[in-house]
Formats: structure tokens, C-alpha cells, sequence
């Protein structure tokens, strides 16, 4: 599933290199512009930068369900009937990472059954602040050690491009060269690693959506209205629409 995900991620940045990376860089400076101006009213900042999260949320979930993306998008979250809800799901996710970074191991998979959070309040408007955290976990069920796993994977491939360029730049006296073009490489490297990530954590939404752990991914639409089914080999709870179990990828009967 993780070499299908990436492929898939790669296509999308190949085909929307260009809207997709201004957006996620548009989206890092208001967030990091909200964050510096408010840094005295975090009652105000948090929510506004979380809401900001969900709008680039929608954009990454689009682009890799083959919508087309548009920049006010990003502002989705940002709706007078939606907003409060939005913000207090997405302030009330943070409030509970902060308080397990106090607990080493539990802060990391708490953060990985925290990670769909923003897609919750993006596509289920029956569901309430409060409740979308408790949804996320439940969803993220059987993905948590793949997209830990494809974190690895991402941030592996950085450290493994600064050594070989660190190599490079002891080679008697064209060594310099690799250094100046390693400065270069890292500076991209940190422009567009968002871009990756973000669209990694879409793909596991919807595939966890469509119930495609160990089967091939299909695009195919969820019914959402659909009420949820048990899965006859494992007995895991799955979403309603879906065709797949999340938890063991047997064929739903």
C-alpha cells in the first residue's frame, strides 16, 4: 500500500508541481504570520491557524482524489456556519498533543491517532468538535504503523541525500561545488517536503476511507450514508460504503 501511495503522490506533484507548491508555502507563511502577530493571544491564534490547517487540508484531499484545486480553498474552513465547529475540533486536537508530549512513546502514536482530525471535520459536518478526535481514532485504526512507517520512509530519504552530498564535499578540489549545490538541493528540499507530506496524509485518509490496506487503491466513492459494517474475519468496525476491512483487507460479504 505504501509504494502504491507514494507512487500515486509523485504523479499528483509531477502533474500540479506549480498551484500545489505555492499553495502549501501561501498556507506555512499566513500560519507562521498569524502565529508571530498573535503570539500574545493564543485564544485567537490557535484556532486560526488550526482552521487554516483544515483549508489546506481539502486542497491536499482534492488533489489527490483528482479535483481540481483552487485557492480559495484554502479559506474552506473559514465558513461563518462552520467555523466554530472547525476551530474548537481542531483546537481541542491540540490541546490533547500537547498533553501527551509529556509521555514518551504515547505522544507519538497519540499523534498518529490524532492525524485524520482535520479531514473528520472537513467531510463529516454532523460531526461535533469534541467527537471528531474520537472519530480519527477509530478510523486510523491499522494505519498507524504505515503512516509511521511512510514518515520514516520521507525523512530517511532526507538524512540519506545530506550524507551523499556531505561525502561529495570531501573530494579534493571540486568539493566545494557539492557544497554549494547541496545548500541549494536542501533549500528545496525544505520548500516542497510539506507539499509531500501533506498529500501523503490525504492518500491514507482516503484509502483508510475506502478500506484499501491490503489491497490494491481504488478510487471508488464511499457512500457515506451507508451505516457501518462488521468485518466477519477480524470483527473490526468498518465505515459504511466501504468494500474493504482497514484492519485485515478482507472482502466485505
Amino acid at each position: 500500500m505504501i509504494k502504491n501511495i507514494f507512487k500515486s503522490v509523485f504523479q499528483i506533484i509531477k502533474s500540479k508541481p506549480t498551484l500545489l507548491w505555492g499553495l502549501s508555502l501561501l498556507y506555512i507563511a499566513m500560519a507562521s504570520l498569524i502565529t508571530v502577530l498573535g503570539v500574545n493571544v493564543p485564544i485567537i491564534t490557535i484556532p486560526a491557524v488550526g482552521v487554516l490547517e483544515v483549508g489546506m487540508a481539502h486542497i491536499f484531499l482534492t488533489a489527490y482524489t483528482g479535483g481540481s484545486i483552487k485557492t480559495e480553498q484554502l479559506f474552506y474552513g473559514f465558513k461563518k456556519d462552520d467555523v466554530l465547529r472547525v476551530a474548537g475540533g481542531i483546537s481541542w486536537k491540540y490541546l490533547w498533543e500537547c498533553l501527551w508530549l509529556f509521555v514518551p512513546v504515547m505522544n507519538i502514536i497519540k499523534a498518529y491517532q490524532y492525524r485524520f482530525t482535520q479531514y473528520i471535520l472537513l467531510d463529516n459536518k454532523d460531526v461535533g468538535a469534541m467527537d471528531a478526535l474520537k472519530v480519527s481514532m477509530k478510523q486510523t485504526y491499522g494505519y498507524k504503523g504505515l503512516m509511521f512507517l511512510a514518515d520514516i520512509i520521507v525523512y530517511l530519504a532526507v538524512v540519506l541525500e545530506l550524507l551523499i552530498f556531505a561525502a561529495l564535499s570531501f573530494i579534493p578540489y571540486v568539493g566545494i561545488v557539492f557544497v554549494i549545490i547541496a545548500f541549494f538541493v536542501q533549500i528545496g528540499v525544505i520548500l516542497i517536503l510539506p507539499m509531500v507530506t501533506g498529500l501523503i496524509g490525504a492518500a491514507f485518509y482516503r484509502e483508510s476511507k475506502n478500506g484499501t490496506k491490503n489491497v490494491g487503491i481504488s478510487y471508488t466513492p464511499v457512500q457515506t450514508n451507508e451505516p457501518d459494517w462488521e468485518c466477519k474475519e477480524c470483527n473490526t468496525i468498518n465505515a459504511g460504503g466501504t468494500k474493504y476491512c482497514r484492519a485485515c483487507g478482507k472482502e466485505k460479504e
